[in-house]
């Protein structure tokens, strides 16, 4: 039987803080004052990239997920809510209480190598959602949000906790801000002929009743509370973005909502795919073995296992010319060579062309990584030159000699583009 849900959602939904995009705030109104009826729910609703997920798990805590493969997809759906039994998109209304529980059961999986997060919110309550988000940022698995199609408000603070972003081409991120409605019924009771007296102890116990407008005090009051929860909302998208989004950043958004690659432009995403593309992503990850966050790179980012399996391309060597160009030749061909020929490197081969030519670490730092890496069992093959040959002929920034080997290899042609960038 069907519960009616409208008293819940005033309770929830007014004189309330909402992280909740405008736009689903309008039809929450909408439907409290009474131009549509409770027969506009229409009941469960299929989930979204439900073919995606091949198992139900549950855990010792009661709490059942979407699983695939070795990956917990966590559906963050619909309106959110701070407690509730409400679990999946069946009813409208997702609670933070249920996500949390959720992401604790795939924590304790063994089975689960990664979490990733099915964003499709326009937000919703306040309450509860910075505590979520602080759950997301500590798992110890790595943790993926991928928004199809929508993140605003609660979702986006959600989204930003994760180690990345990623976004459907036509979904949209954002809605970064606070809002509170209130209604004012005094119009409509003095048509009818109806009055409220309201009788009460304390000055603020009846602030933001719908018997009447609000007072510049009360205004002033719940805007108070609005700023407070908007800072914290911003401090938590830095926190989780960084330098892509701070919270300078968040705020001269104006809580606007952004598509596609001006998402990216803006810091809110960091790139497009689609669900299906990054499930596999992660997937492949785990089969790797990959299962903190500490040993994987995000996921524009290659580890070096896949270097092992994927030898250096020459657009990976254009783009490490580029970069060693920014940060200044010399000091990035004597740091390349230091990694590349250091003891450490030996048998490790991958790992030091993946830290040496995609990664910003310093030579010392990398031989202390490279010192804990395991080394090869086997030989990898790939259509780079040993280390020594790279070494050899590697030449000097600012030499007219050719190298001291005459095989042309990715670093000889690297290294001359950098020497002649460098003139």
């Amino acid at each position: 039987m069907r519960n009616n849900l409208l008293p819940l959602l005033a309770e929830r939904c007014l004189n309330e803080p909402l992280l909740m995009s405008a736009t689903k705030a309008s039809v929450i109104v909408d439907v409290l004052g009474g131009r549509i009826g409770v027969g506009s729910i229409d009941g469960p609703e299929p989930d979204a990239n439900a073919f995606s997920a091949k198992e139900r798990r549950r855990g010792n805590n009661g709490a059942s997920f979407a699983a695939a493969d070795g990956v917990a997809i966590i559906r963050v759906h619909g309106s959110l809510v701070n407690r509730g039994a409400w679990v999946g998109a069946s009813s409208g209304l997702t609670s933070y209480e249920g996500l949390a529980a959720q992401i604790d059961a795939a924590e304790a999986d063994a089975d689960i190598k990664a979490h990733l997060l099915d964003m499709n919110s326009h937000g919703g309550e306040a309450a509860g959602m910075l505590e979520f988000a602080a759950k997301v940022a500590a798992t110890t698995k790595p943790i993926i949000a991928h928004v199809n199609a929508v993140a605003a408000s609660a979702a986006y603070g959600i989204a930003s906790a994760a180690d990345e972003i990623v976004m459907g081409s036509s979904a949209s991120l954002g809605s970064i801000g606070v809002l509170i409605v209130h209604l004012d019924h005094s119009g409509e009771m003095e048509q009818k002929g109806r009055a409220a007296t309201i009788i009460h102890a304390g000055a603020k116990k009846v602030d933001g009743n719908p018997f009447g407008p609000l007072s510049d005090r009360v205004k002033a009051d719940l805007q108070t509370r609005v700023d407070a929860i908007y800072g914290d909302f911003t401090a938590l998208v830095e926190a989780g973005r960084g330098d892509n989004l701070t919270a300078e950043m968040a705020r001269s958004t104006e809580a606007g909502m952004f598509t596609g690659q001006a998402a990216i432009e803006a810091g809110l995403a960091d790139r497009i795919a689609t669900f299906d593309e990054v499930l596999t992503e992660l997937q492949s990850k785990a089969r790797m073995g990959a299962t903190t966050r500490k040993e994987t790179f995000k996921m524009g980012d290659k580890t070096s296992a896949e270097t092992a399996e994927n030898p250096i391309t020459a657009a990976d060597l254009d783009a490490a010319k580029a970069k060693a160009h920014g940060e200044g030749a010399a000091e990035a061909n004597a740091r390349t060579k230091a990694i590349l020929t250091c003891d450490e490197a030996k048998g490790r081969e991958a790992q030091a062309q993946t830290m040496a030519l995609e990664t910003s670490l310093s030579a010392d730092e990398a031989k202390a990584l490279l010192a804990k890496s395991p080394k090869a069992s086997t030989k990898v093959e790939t259509n780079v030159d040993s280390i020594e040959d790279r070494a050899d002929g590697l030449p000097e920034l600012g030499a007219t000699e050719p190298p001291k080997t005459g095989a042309k290899t990715p670093m000889t042609d690297m290294a001359k583009s950098m020497n002649k960038e460098a003139s």
